[in-house]
């Protein structure tokens, strides 16, 4: 206070309120990735299964609360939101109207992920100066080498490993006496 030259202040403490304690739960890293598992397999349960039933629903809970609170801290912005709605819209666009894998449902997982990334780290537009590089970089290395690693493995395993096939009696073909 001295060197703003101010002889007169008052203290004020802050008490959080339940909707500040209820964001501070939300925006937690491990609740978001909770949220985003619920999400991705609520859309996933939903096209393995006929109608429109309680996996939709609760991937729609799952977004709201994963957006929201991000939102209200001035994490996530109108056009992350956007932008996870518009890959959501193309990657239903590419399992109903179009057939096979192309650019629509690319297109829409890299927005997906895309807004996923952005909205959890925080950034003015596609200005990022105000995050720690080393967290923006690791944000987006976790974003987009997991995928990569995950279907890697899969394609190594559908090649490199062999699994027993299981007769119509119940018992294994291949691989006997390992």
């Amino acid at each position: 206070m001295k060197v703003s030259n101010r002889s007169s202040y008052k203290v004020a403490s802050y008490q959080p309120t339940f909707l500040d304690n209820l964001i501070s739960i939300l925006v937690n890293p491990a609740v978001s990735g909770i949220l985003l598992l619920l999400m991705l397999g609520g859309i996933y349960f939903e096209l393995q299964t006929p109608g429109i039933g309680f996996p939709l629903l609760a991937a729609f809970i799952a977004a709201i609360l994963y957006f929201a609170p991000l939102y209200l801290e001035g994490l996530a912005a109108n056009w992350e939101i956007l932008m996870a709605v518009i890959g959501l819209a193309l990657l239903a666009v590419e399992i109903f109207v179009l057939p096979g894998f192309g650019i629509a449902g690319i297109s829409g997982l890299i927005l997906l992920v895309t807004a996923f990334t952005i909205s959890m780290v925080g950034n003015d537009g596609f200005d990022f100066e105000m995050v720690d590089k080393m967290t923006f970089t690791f944000s987006c290395n976790c974003a987009f080498s997991n995928p990569g690693w995950g279907i890697g493995s899969c394609i190594f395993c559908r090649q490199y490993c062999q699994f027993p096939e299981v007769r119509e009696n119940g018992t294994f073909r291949g691989n006997e006496g390992i």
